[in-house]
């Protein structure tokens, strides 16, 4: 089995020897907006509920959920899909002598819009030999929701942030998908959703006391080792400048093509320089001081902003996937 490498190459340092005439491909932009969320207005109670969730310098995984049907938020139904979850994860014989205890609870908070539906934070424990551990924690929520209830009798939960076994989130979404007649699923952040991302992070980065921040890129190479990677440094502050030379720095939203723009001259220093063009490789990670996000939708926001950023992201990603999903399938709740 061969091992993953990764070739670091600092661009922070590194001075232009040269020019070239061949311009990068880069991957098409075609969301006309993003916002940059440079004043969060609830930011205090955010921070509090994101600290009592568990969320903040947590690595955890996104995966996208349709609307559940019939569920209920009263205390009674909470702790009777509490019993359902439990008996279903000891059916399946997981362990020797696995005792399980499930927790629904509603978490409050979070609403950025009067269409978002209240957040479920669903804790699974597990004792085995009297000891006590972590099986699965995740909170699903409505993030910045536009439009109402697509049907009476749902909830629509687009988007679950999850702590756990690739089985356990596995387990416990099947058992969602059953009882509430949803579908659960994993949710990829392609390449054009990562340069927004890491654009909306570096714009809203702070000083570190004179330490020098650094943006990870990380782009997997072709190849027949699966997993190779080559990963470009990026001062930070040399980012912001590069954006508002383009940009207006007191904008709070911008167009796709001004990304692009940004994207594109950036590629072209890195292919001028050093004669990799690497708006042709896929990229696969952005690592910022802040947070980390993968293109399997691994994330982990170490600030409040940083993490609302990402929640902007991936909510933005979630509904364009329900949108296509119903487009394809539309739902018959007559």
């Amino acid at each position: 089995m061969s091992e993953n490498r990764r070739s670091r190459i600092d661009l922070g340092e590194r001075v232009d020897h040269g020019r070239s005439s061949i311009f990068c491909r880069t991957q098409t932009f075609t969301q006309e907006r993003f916002a940059l969320n440079l004043s969060i207005p609830n930011l205090v109670q955010l921070t509090k509920t994101f600290k009592e969730c568990g969320l903040l310098g947590r690595s955890l995984k996104a995966c996208c959920l349709s609307p559940l049907n019939n569920f209920d938020y009263s205390e009674l139904s909470l702790k009777s899909y509490s019993k359902k979850l439990v008996q279903h994860l000891t059916n399946l014989h997981l362990g020797p002598a696995a005792h399980f205890r499930v927790e629904f609870a509603t978490v409050e908070g979070l609403a950025q819009t009067p269409h978002d539906s209240a957040a479920v934070r669903i804790t699974v424990l597990y004792k085995v030999r009297g000891r006590e551990r972590v099986f699965y924690r995740g909170l699903l929520l409505s993030w910045n929701c536009a439009q109402p209830a697509p049907y009476a009798g749902c909830v629509p939960l687009s988007l679950a942030l999850c702590h756990g076994s690739r089985t356990a989130v596995e387990l416990v979404h099947a058992m969602l998908a059953r009882s509430f007649d949803c579908a659960a699923g994993g949710l990829a952040v392609d390449h054009k959703d990562l340069v927004c991302l890491y654009v909306a992070l570096a714009h809203g980065s702070r000083p570190a006391g004179g330490r020098r921040q650094w943006l990870e890129l990380h782009y997997q190479l072709p190849g027949p080792a699966a997993g190779d990677e080559a990963v470009l440094l990026l001062p930070v502050q040399q980012q912001q400048e590069l954006w508002h030379s383009l940009v207006n720095a007191e904008r709070s939203r911008v167009d796709m093509r001004e990304v692009e723009a940004y994207y594109k001259c950036m590629m072209k220093h890195v292919l001028e320089t050093y004669g990799m063009d690497v708006g042709s490789l896929r990229l696969v990670k952005v690592r910022l001081p802040s947070a980390t996000v993968s293109a399997d939708g691994r994330v982990r926001a170490s600030t409040p902003e940083a993490l609302v950023a990402v929640l902007n992201l991936l909510s933005d990603l979630s509904s364009r996937l329900e949108s296509a999903r119903s487009a394809m399938s539309p739902p018959d709740r007559s």
